[in-house]
């Protein structure tokens, strides 16, 4: 019966198996799979993808057709305790992505000798753990405890140059190392645990820090004032701000308005309704004429005060304050 796309079946975990083809006319590969025609236990031919007659094959002697997967896949590896640099116990585990890019290698060096019908992860990792082992033991020998548990960054860069090497002797293309855990005494764990939250917080304020002075400096090279920048981005986070800004100027146009005038604003009605029922008393006649120098500035003040009143409590809008305490100071 000839081997069609939809036969050759992948169980999960699997990388490579021999087929029997008996007497078929043809055979399937799929994108994802080489198929190696080998006689006498070498390799005549490696075919990829598409239909493939067997008519021109010398099949004679000892033959196998061998599939390989060439579908990324992921091995898990663990290392027991050993010890670090700083004579710390630790162990490790996680996972490794790989892909079989050199079917041929893989077949010379793992499949050929293995004696399997069918060859998969477990026992790729059964085959290679020691030698995984070995290469991240070595390493974890050259670096102390706070290397190997905040900054594991350091750990994958130097185990990447052996593990290549390691599986591209088998026709495997290294992808990736992950470590999923590393495992340590509780007390140099917790110990570990506030130096990296310290350091965290530390590098963000510095960061922070660095990007406001780039912004600002930005800013100044590109003809901006830095301090209305600043303005702007604290307008931005708390909008409340700006009507703060509007009471501050319009309290300080009124001072400002006052002094032209020569008005003492701090000392304007208490004094004046504090004398005026003496002077009556003394001058009758000529109490509508009590002290004019004070006097000019409580219609101002006052319109101001009431004006600023109904805004505070919401009466009218801070459009309407504005326009309001336009025409109040034009008046002058």
């Amino acid at each position: 019966m000839p081997i069609r796309a939809g036969e050759i079946t992948w169980n999960e975990g699997e990388l490579a198996k021999y087929v029997n083809i008996g007497t078929i006319q043809h055979f399937i590969v799929n994108e994802h799979e080489r198929c190696l025609f080998i006689r006498d236990g070498k390799i005549m031919q490696v075919f990829g993808p598409g239909r493939h007659l067997t008519a021109s094959l010398p099949i004679f002697g000892r033959v196998s057709f061998v599939y390989v997967s060439l579908r990324p896949f992921q091995l898990k590896w663990g290392l027991p305790e050993t010890m670090s640099k700083d004579n710390v116990r630790v162990g490790a585990f996680g996972t490794i992505e790989l892909q079989i890019t050199k079917p041929e290698l893989f077949y010379a060096q793992v499949l050929g000798g293995s004696g399997k019908q069918v060859y998969t992860v477990n026992d790729l990792r059964d085959d290679v753990l020691d030698n995984i082992q070995s290469v991240i033991r070595s390493e974890l020998a050259q670096l102390d405890i706070k290397q190997i548990y905040i900054e594991r960054d350091i750990l994958i860069s130097v185990v990447r140059t052996k593990l290549q090497e390691l599986f591209a002797n088998m026709g495997i293309d290294y992808k990736r190392l992950e470590i999923q855990g590393i495992n340590i005494p509780e007390e140099v764990k917790q110990a570990l645990e506030s130096l990296k939250i310290h350091e965290i917080t530390t590098i963000k304020k510095k960061t922070d820090m660095q990007l406001e002075l780039e912004k600002l400096k930005a800013a100044q090279q590109s003809g901006i004032d830095a301090l209305k920048l600043k303005e702007m981005e604290l307008l931005e986070k708390d909008p409340s701000i700006l009507a703060k800004k509007y009471e501050a100027e319009a309290y300080r146009d009124a001072l400002q308005t006052a002094k032209t005038q020569n008005v003492n604003i701090g000392m304007s009605m208490p004094p004046v309704q504090y004398q005026q029922p003496q002077v009556v008393q003394q001058q009758p006649a000529q109490a509508p004429q009590q002290p004019q120098q004070s006097q000019p500035s409580d219609p101002l003040e006052e319109k101001l005060m009431k004006l600023k009143n109904l805004l505070d409590k919401g009466l009218i809008t801070q459009e309407e304050y504005d326009q309001k305490k336009k025409e109040i100071l034009s008046s002058l």
